[in-house]
């Protein structure tokens, strides 16, 4: 059982620290990572996408972009553009259901099950039982044109 609970640890905070990545990036009105010069998990998507003079032109983006915010703002907008949120999304979700199966598996008491639950689910793009929740997500998500498509499961 030890094992398991450092498995669903190790799940929760790798969810939890690519949804700080993704909010920080795609919804906080001020991006510290971009100020700060951080390569975060979209960022880093989007490099891997990239080739020859597009990914040198990016990368000259993000070296401005601590000092200047219309590059910070650049950059948002072509990560949007490119998926990476939607992407990122999935990444998040797949540690969500690691958690959950190892949740299961560990067959905790039903009061420390449920926070657990309560985490996860604050955590996913598409979880949870919770409207208020689900609805400002949802606002959160339908807010990105690249994303516009997809539903909540």
């Amino acid at each position: 059982r030890v094992q398991l609970y450092a498995e669903l640890g190790s799940a929760l905070g790798a969810a939890g620290q690519l949804a700080s990545d993704c909010h920080d990036i795609f919804q906080a009105r001020h991006s510290r990572d971009l100020a700060h010069g951080a390569r975060t998990l979209p960022i880093a998507l989007h490099l891997e996408a990239l080739s020859g003079h597009k990914r040198r032109d990016f990368l000259r983006l993000l070296d401005q972009a601590p000092k200047d915010v219309a590059a910070r703002s650049h950059v948002r907008h072509t990560l949007i553009q490119s998926g990476r949120l939607r992407h990122c999304a999935f990444l998040v979700e797949v540690y969500c259901q690691k958690a959950l199966s190892c949740l299961r598996r560990a067959d905790p008491l039903p009061q420390g099950r449920q926070s657990i639950v309560s985490i996860i689910q604050r955590l996913s793009f598409f979880g949870g039982k919770n409207e208020k929740l689900k609805t400002r997500k949802n606002r959160c998500w339908n807010s990105f044109a690249c994303c516009k498509h997809l539903q909540w499961m």
